[in-house]
């Protein structure tokens, strides 16, 4: 008896650390973020199906908290973050922020998504939050 509870307390365990590896941070959504499965400033461009955000100019890493992160391009004329509002199961609720850093600026975008890991092992947007949400105003200019 004693050691079937033992061992029903050895699977609890190791599956609540796996549920927690699999919490990722700001910046493992946004770099491994597929930038063509959303509305954005790149999505529109020569980019090909599946390149992430870590493959774009987008290198200079401004802001890296575990649930905010900030990144530049290299002539830091854009920026482009990502702010973790929420986790339900596997999905994310996220804020995007897409916007040119030029003096008044030329492109604000701020919109809510929910993101998931695909199968590739690539975050995809399932959804464009069409409203705003606590966290999150939605914006255009």
């Amino acid at each position: 008896m004693i050691s079937k509870l033992f061992g029903l307390t050895l699977i609890a365990l190791s599956s609540s650390s796996f549920a927690e590896n699999n919490t990722y941070t700001a910046k493992d959504i946004l770099l491994n973020l597929e930038l063509n499965t959303f509305d954005n400033s790149l999505s529109h461009g020569t980019y090909e199906k599946q390149t992430t955000f870590k493959q774009t100019e987008f290198t200079n890493i401004e802001s890296n908290k575990k649930k905010h992160i900030a990144l530049t391009n290299e002539d830091n004329s854009w920026m482009i973050s990502l702010k973790i509002l929420g986790i339900k199961r596997d999905e994310y609720t996220v804020c995007f922020e897409d916007f040119s850093l030029i003096r008044p600026p030329t492109y604000v975008a701020i919109h809510p998504l929910l993101i998931k890991k695909a199968k590739s092992g690539n975050f995809i947007a399932v959804k464009e939050i069409k409203k705003s949400i606590p966290g999150c105003t939605i914006y255009y200019h």
